[in-house]
């Protein structure tokens, strides 16, 4: 989690104008694509700063204050982009993490070829976190009829992706709840710490806090990845199980 050492604001302004919420001790707890991009282009932002530090982030006070705050800006954005006539592409590169999912959802069908379908749904996944409550939505954008789905995948990926065995050992954290339930997730690992730091760990897990986690490890065959990812260190694999 990135912590903040200069909160000095930059020169000029960045639409939409909400706020990065900081923890007590100065880590991004929600903002930081937001936060990346004034970096990247020198433009103001504004902080929101809990009384919690990082870690208390999954404790039911901070998960109850952090809500509010974002259900108030996720609402404030909607306005501003039925006010300013904002096209989808802007909705989806600003709205915040917990909703580009529900918002790609929404926007699917209006993108101009299967290859920008595809490219573009890379990008919310990736700058999603939180998206449990949209399994459902991820499964099915993820086997969307469309051709070229490799565009998911970056040159170096696909390579990486050929150079697996025939049959990998992939590994979820999750839920109790879910390892029941047989409805799994999309995301897995080719790492079983990584999985397991998802699921005893990882600070954005709000809505399965206090939940019994476990890890679990499935044999597949090479041909029913959907996706591997490697920019995020977490040597992901997407995977729909059936």
């Amino acid at each position: 989690m990135k912590q903040l050492k200069n909160l000095k604001p930059q020169k000029g302004y960045y639409f939409p104008m909400f706020p990065i919420i900081l923890s007590k001790d100065n880590a991004i707890i929600d903002g930081q694509n937001r936060y990346a991009v004034c970096m990247m282009n020198g433009l103001k932002f504004q902080t929101i700063k809990l009384p919690f530090t990082v870690d208390q982030i999954n404790t039911k006070s901070c998960i109850d204050e952090l809500n509010k705050i974002q259900k108030k800006q996720d609402e404030q954005l909607e306005q501003a982009f039925i006010k300013y006539k904002i096209d989808f592409k802007t909705q989806l590169l600003h709205c915040s993490s917990q909703m580009k999912i529900k918002k790609f959802y929404e926007l699917k069908d209006l993108f101009q070829n299967d290859d920008e379908y595809w490219t573009e749904l890379r990008t919310a996944f990736m700058c999603s976190k939180n998206t449990r409550n949209y399994q459902k939505e991820i499964r099915e954008l993820f086997s969307a009829k469309k051709e070229n789905r490799y565009k998911l995948m970056t040159d170096s990926e696909i390579k990486d992706l050929e150079k697996l065995p025939s049959k990998i050992k992939v590994y979820r954290g999750m839920t109790e709840e879910e390892k029941e339930s047989g409805e799994y997730g999309i995301s897995w690992s080719l790492k079983k710490e990584v999985a397991e730091t998802f699921a005893f760990t990882y600070a954005h897990n709000y809505d399965s806090v206090g939940k019994p986690k476990t890890v679990i490890e499935l044999e597949i065959d090479k041909s029913e990845i959907i996706a591997h990812f490697t920019d995020r260190e977490e040597c992901e694999i997407l995977y729909l199980h059936t």
